[in-house]
């Protein structure tokens, strides 16, 4: 009887091993903000937690909130705005239009590279 156990448990294992047994599930959590400019700040975590309040997230254990991303969607529509209102008052295409262009790429330069709205751990 003892060998037939054995011989059990062993055919156990090997199948198993073989067919692959049971697998653990890292579970992933995933928190989101929305700021006021617009844009939204994510986290996405494998294990732990996230958090989010009012205009902010906390991710693997540093919190981000949203007055970077709120300044450079600020800056981003003031320059499109201005852009708009530029385009309306052309009467005449060229050379209206190349400076209303001009004045939009040199305006958004000026916003700087979109900081980052989305972290993971």
């Amino acid at each position: 009887m003892r060998k037939a156990l054995l011989l059990t448990g062993l055919l156990t294992v090997l199948v198993l091993a073989i067919y692959g047994g049971p697998t653990v599930a890292s579970a992933s959590q995933t928190c989101t903000e929305p700021c006021s400019g617009g844009s939204t700040l994510s986290c996405t975590v494998a294990t732990g937690m996230c958090t989010s309040s009012l205009g902010s997230v906390t991710c693997c254990g540093a919190m981000h909130d949203c007055a970077a991303i709120n300044t450079y969607d600020t800056c981003r529509t003031n320059c499109l705005n201005a852009y708009d209102t530029c385009i309306n008052h052309c009467t005449v295409r060229n050379p209206c239009v190349t400076n209303c262009n001009n004045a939009r790429t040199t305006c958004l330069s000026h916003c700087g590279t979109r900081p980052t709205t989305s972290w993971s751990c």
